[in-house]
């Protein structure tokens, strides 16, 4: 897999959006939230800017959170990541897989 930064370490929180088009999955990765931090994971429509809550490939209609680092969504949208505010620097990471030639 092909890992990237999305987000280096900080505290401030981010928007991040994401083309995935290439790959048949992705593999979103936020290794230090804790408490109530969390990072939505969406999908933008074409039009650009109306973002619907995205379902990885299990179907669970979720983003990451303290108990959940890490989570793997099918590849094809554009992807938009919020990540919360955090007590201590939380980066935001993706590994791609599956790329589509």
């Amino acid at each position: 897999m092909q890992q990237v930064t999305l987000y280096s370490p900080a505290k401030a929180g981010t928007t991040v959006t994401l083309d995935t088009s290439n790959y048949q999955y992705v593999t979103f990765t936020a290794p230090a939230l804790a408490g109530g931090e969390t990072c939505s994971v969406s999908v933008l429509l074409p039009d650009g800017q109306t973002a619907v809550a995205a379902r990885d490939v299990n179907g669970t209609n979720t983003g990451l959170t303290a108990s959940v680092l890490t989570r793997t969504f099918f590849g094809g949208p554009t992807y938009k990541l919020v990540l919360s505010a955090t007590a201590s620097n939380c980066g935001l990471y993706a590994d791609f897989g599956g790329k589509v030639t």
